[in-house]
């Protein structure tokens, strides 16, 4: 009754925060505020979106021509530094040439482009660079005759050089270094008018979005009341669920994890993991319950419980799957070094206790279980090898008189 009476009482504020008409003006408003958005950016990316991709390309192609024409330059010395080697010159005159080809490549495709809404100048400076490169190129397309020559002379060749193809070279150099560079400073001047306009856009779809916010203000307040009531419930839900988990897989006298969650873990790491499992009975536990009350048992197992957390949590996850039963799960140990820890842990229970100013003992029943995950075994076939350990420890232990420990045998 109570929680029909709270779903109605969520359903009268939804009710409330509800105004049909209000929000079929905030409906209005929005689309027409998202119409002028779009056609704002549908306007800015006409005029500009093209530019800069234009922009992008013809400075690329200006940089492959600067790149090709220094390459060139590089060729060329090495050919008049070592004229003597027939293989190096050949070489370098047939890369002059693929150079010179894709120098006229780049040239074609910057000559494509529509720059007019960058710089008007750039095509006429463009061309008149290219007809420094021209030169250079007709220079050594003049030149390369007689650098193949094989019986040039070096001084001739070092002066063929100096009087047909420096000045050119140098010429062709400093020019397409200039046009990269008004290219790029073009470039950048057209980025920074995008900025600006593309700025102006941000700003007005701020102001828009400032105006939508406003508009949908007074009923953003209303709804949140509603919104942090059903959050309320959740986060209360969820902490209900969580306890309710926590009181069934946690043992509430040790604040161990207990059985269930002992099989919970073993049913998730069986198929995939080898697992080395001991569990710890004691072996006359009742005697103690009777001998000084139970609740004298409970403090004692609290106390043992407390010990071995401080010693082993470190090395094993450590459950209370029954009142006086306990079961480890160790950590990366070697089989040899888990066989050491479970005597350790035997000793711990075992020794005397001082509980409620009453110093006491009790012997301990062991078994260990070296499980491989080839074996396929399920939680219930695990537990009963277990349990079938525990109790063959307990005939060890009645018969020696003391504690016992077995190894599980599949």
């Amino acid at each position: 009754m109570k929680q029909n009476k709270d779903e109605k009482n969520v359903n009268n504020e939804q009710l409330e925060g509800y105004n049909p008409k209000v929000y079929r003006q905030m409906s209005i408003v929005l689309v027409l505020l998202t119409i002028l958005n779009i056609v704002a950016v549908f306007s800015a990316f006409n005029r500009i979106g093209y530019g800069l991709w234009h922009a992008e390309d013809a400075l690329s192609c200006i940089a492959q021509i600067d790149h090709e024409v220094l390459a060139v330059n590089d060729r060329v010395l090495e050919v008049v530094i070592h004229n003597s080697d027939d293989a190096m010159v050949n070489a370098n005159i047939d890369d002059i040439r693929q150079s010179f080809k894709h120098i006229s490549e780049s040239a074609e495709r910057f000559r494509g482009i529509d720059l007019s809404h960058i710089d008007s100048n750039l095509q006429a400076d463009f061309d008149s660079v290219m007809t420094y490169v021209k030169t250079y190129q007709s220079a050594l397309d003049d030149s390369l005759e007689a650098f193949e020559e094989s019986d040039r002379d070096g001084s001739a060749v070092e002066g063929i050089y100096n009087d047909t193809v420096r000045a050119a070279k140098e010429a062709a150099t400093v020019h397409t270094q200039e046009i990269f560079e008004t290219q790029d400073k073009a470039t950048y001047d057209f980025f920074v008018r995008c900025a600006q306009q593309f700025l102006f856009v941000i700003l007005f779809l701020i102001l828009t979005l400032v105006i939508g916010l406003i508009a949908i203000q007074g009923v953003k307040k209303k709804e949140r009341n509603v919104a942090l009531l059903l959050l309320d419930r959740k986060n209360k839900a969820s902490a209900a669920r969580q306890k309710a988990i926590d009181i069934a897989y946690v043992n509430i006298l040790t604040g161990l994890k207990n059985r269930y969650a002992l099989e919970n873990e073993l049913q998730e790491r069986l198929p995939k993991e080898d697992i080395t499992i001991a569990m710890f009975n004691f072996n006359s536990f009742s005697a103690i319950n009777e001998q000084y009350g139970r609740q004298f048992g409970d403090e004692y197992i609290s106390t043992i419980a407390k010990t071995l957390q401080e010693k082993y949590s470190a090395i094993a996850e450590i459950y209370c799957t029954q009142f006086d039963e306990f079961c480890f799960i160790f950590k990366d140990l070697s089989t040899r070094k888990a066989e050491e820890t479970v005597y350790k842990i035997m000793d711990t229970m075992s020794r005397n206790t001082s509980v409620m100013s009453v110093m006491v003992q009790n012997t301990v029943s062991a078994c260990i279980y070296h499980y491989n995950s080839d074996e396929k075994k399920d939680v219930n076939k695990v537990f009963k090898l277990l349990d079938k350990g525990i109790s063959n420890a307990k005939k060890n232990s009645k018969q020696v008189g003391k504690s016992a420990v077995v190894t599980v045998e599949n």
